[in-house]
């Protein structure tokens, strides 16, 4: 070994106290003090001084097992003293109470130590396995140092000896009085709670004292003294160094029980004594009306939450009181003195306004409209001058009526009524012609679009046999009318000695039952049937051996309203007619 001390590299010390701290997880984290210490030679200039940057103790609790990481600064250069050579003993001492026989190693710079580490009470040495450069800072690391000292804080010192016998001696250089500092905590003892304070119908303030060395405390609160039912979240939270909890989402008039424990690095203390904190009942707010919570529109009423501290109604508003003029559900939350939140019952507010609700405005082909104002037992004014609850309306128009119900409220409405015309059809007739003839056909309405039952979709068709022709027509407003016509092609004989006669409806339009009368002059069967204007049959019926005056009435009900066209028929014989059924 050389005989003179040089100071040793800082940063491979501080990577093995890192190695230390990492090997050993189950340790809480400790704390670590930035310390200086001036190094340097006896008898030489200051110019010869290296300082200690820090000592950091990967666990500093009472009796662990730490890696120590020391940060140095190797001392200046003169011709006498250039740098740290490897092979230079470093020396360093700990306070007492350390126990050094649990060192297992070490670095220096991150190169392991290879030399033995020769251990005493208090002071241990080995050869540096690099060299340190002058005025460099360099690490040191030491492996397992055990402590078993009190509470309090701590010193280190260093040297390093080059042993070159130069001529400068056997000259040391020594850390001359300053040190590196760190403490030593255990863990910290059960802190004292204190009642609640700021206890609300949900939530309260728990309170405790500090405990020392402490750093975090851990609280618990439950429905029971002896902590069997815990509220969700409420279980072991860790809520940081404050001596107080503000425990929220509580029910109101309820006793709730709290207690606290305290950690640090070095371990979790007991709990606590338990405090008890009852929350306050909720309180029950009402809205008061002004008057009536059915009124006319126009007027208003005003809704009243009492007397709190705080309001946030429904409407947003934030006062106690507020002047409502439209139909809605309307209910405030309320805070008292207390911080106690409630929501009073919802109050249903009914705007009266009268109106004839005739829905969207009316299109119909032909005839009339009846307008209902509804609103029985009300007064009428009508855009026609009429005071009806109904009237009937025949041209196109835009028509209003203002309401006055029984209670006085007033109100209106208006609707737009079109209507289109219906084209007119008329084939006129019967027809009877020679036979050989062509007969024309014309259902009018020049422009409109024609269905006739022989399919064709013209205007204008041309027959040369015998039957009934009927033919739709539809206007470009969607108007329909339909008419049919009879015609025969006779041979100059008499075929018609025996025909039907008088065929006829009443009434016609209807909407329930209709009398067919008709008259045969000879006993025979008669087929009655109607059809739709598609020309689907929907009723059909047989009389059989009918002669004279002939009445059968028919049931229209089940029919859709529409045109249709009962036809009576006699063996080669038939007549039609066209019926209205009305809604």
């Amino acid at each position: 070994m050389k005989n003179s001390y040089y100071p040793t590299s800082a940063p491979s010390l501080l990577k093995q106290f890192n190695n230390f701290f990492t090997g050993n997880k189950s340790l809480l984290k400790l704390t670590s003090l930035l310390v200086l210490m001036s190094v340097h030679f006896a008898g030489f200039s200051a110019d010869y001084n290296g300082t200690w940057t820090s000592v950091t103790p990967s666990n500093n609790c009472i009796g662990s097992l730490s890696n120590y990481t020391l940060i140095a600064v190797s001392p200046k250069s003169t011709a006498q003293l250039a740098a740290v050579s490897v092979g230079d003993t470093v020396r360093i001492t700990f306070p007492a109470g350390f126990d050094l026989t649990t060192i297992s190693g070490g670095s220096v710079d991150g190169t392991p130590i290879a030399s033995s580490i020769v251990k005493g009470a208090t002071t241990l040495s080995f050869e540096t396995p690099v060299a340190i450069a002058k005025n460099a800072t360099f690490t040191i690391i030491l492996y397992d140092v055990t402590n078993h000292s009190a509470v309090g804080d701590y010193q280190l010192s260093m040297a390093i000896d080059n042993n070159t016998g130069t001529g400068i001696g056997n000259q040391n250089l020594y850390a001359a009085g300053a040190s590196s500092e760190f403490t030593l905590i255990s863990s910290p003892p059960a802190p004292t709670s204190e009642a609640a304070s700021m206890i609300s119908c949900t939530f309260f303030y728990a309170n405790w004292n500090t405990a020392t060395v402490a750093n975090n405390y851990i609280l618990d609160v439950a429905t029971d003294s002896i902590f069997t039912n815990i509220l969700a979240g409420y279980d072991s939270l860790v809520v940081g160094n404050d001596t107080t909890y503000k425990v929220t989402g509580l029910n109101p008039a309820t006793t709730y029980y709290y207690r606290v424990s305290a950690s640090n690095a070095c371990g979790i203390s007991g709990y606590s004594d338990f405090q008890a904190a009852t929350t306050l009942s909720a309180p029950e707010p009402i809205i008061a009306a002004s008057g009536p919570l059915t009124f006319c529109n126009g007027d208003s009423v005003i809704l009243d939450a009492g007397n709190w501290e705080d309001y946030l109604w429904s409407t947003a508003d934030t006062t106690r009181k507020i002047t409502v003029f439209t139909s809605g559900s309307y209910f405030v939350t309320i805070t008292d003195t207390n911080k106690c939140i409630a929501t009073a019952p919802i109050v249903e507010i009914d705007v009266v306004t009268p109106k004839a609700e005739f829905g969207s405005d009316t299109i119909v082909c032909g005839g009339c409209v009846v307008l209902d104002a509804g609103n029985p037992g009300a007064s009428y004014l009508w855009s026609t001058g009429e005071e009806y609850k109904t009237i009937k309306v025949c041209v196109s128009d835009t028509f209003w009526v203002y309401i006055t119900d029984i209670d006085g409220c007033k109100g209106t409405d208006t609707i737009v009524v079109t209507i289109h015309p219906v084209p007119m059809v008329d084939l006129g007739p019967d027809i009877s012609a020679p036979a050989g003839e062509t007969v024309i056909l014309d259902a009018g309405n020049f422009g409109s679009t024609f269905l006739w039952n022989t399919s064709d979709t013209t205007q204008t068709i041309s027959v040369t046999t015998s039957g009934t022709y009927y033919v739709l027509v539809i206007n470009d407003y969607d108007c329909y009318d339909v008419d049919s016509i009879k015609v025969e092609f006779t041979t100059g004989i008499n075929e018609f000695a025996n025909k039907m006669q008088n065929l006829r409806v009443s009434p016609n339009p209807a909407n329930g039952n209709v009398n067919v009368g008709f008259t045969i002059q000879k006993a025979s069967d008669v087929q009655l049937k109607i059809y739709n204007y598609t020309g689907a049959v929907v009723y059909a019926e047989t009389l059989a051996n009918q002669a004279g005056e002939i009445n059968k009435n028919i049931d229209l009900s089940a029919m859709t309203p529409g045109i249709y066209f009962l036809q009576l028929a006699q063996g080669n014989q038939s007549q039609t007619v066209k019926i209205i059924r009305t809604k």
